[in-house]
């Protein structure tokens, strides 16, 4: 076999096994909801998130799907934890503020990563220092009222 022919029993594998879980009888939201449920603190939740985004990110350069770019990796470090931190703070945490000033800290270093060569980081950074102030006077607020 040639490494095209390879990649292309792989990605029809792939796409037989998507199109059977998108025809079985599991609720695929009902699976995600209980693996939220399922991870007890937040670093459980974290470190899922960041072994999840490198198994991706292998099979992704591995399949030859996107070329490899050193540039990227932030993204497919920051990525997914970051929007795990921002969930977290929505749903479980006690410091909300906390951990939305840092999920957006994390989602900025993706997009910067992300499209480096198609906008100006400083827009990321400036709208990022935006985002952190507008969390900081609504969580500034909500403790005033309490």
């Amino acid at each position: 076999m040639t490494p095209l022919t390879e990649r292309r029993t792989c990605l029809k594998t792939v796409f037989i096994v998507l199109k059977s879980l998108k025809y079985s009888k599991i609720n695929l939201f009902r699976i995600e909801s209980n693996i939220f449920h399922m991870l007890g603190s937040y670093g459980e939740g974290m470190l899922a998130c960041i072994a999840i985004s490198i198994a991706v990110a292998l099979i992704v350069y591995g399949l030859g799907l996107t070329p490899f770019d050193p540039w990227n990796i932030p993204a497919w470090l920051f990525g997914l934890p970051g929007a795990y931190t921002i969930v977290y703070a929505l749903t479980k945490s006690r410091e909300s503020a906390y951990h939305l000033i840092w999920g957006a800290i994390m989602l900025a270093i993706t997009i910067v990563s992300m499209t480096y060569n198609v906008l100006n980081p400083m827009v990321i950074v400036g709208s990022l220092i935006l985002v952190i102030v507008i969390i900081g006077l609504l969580g500034y607020r909500r403790e005033r009222k309490s």
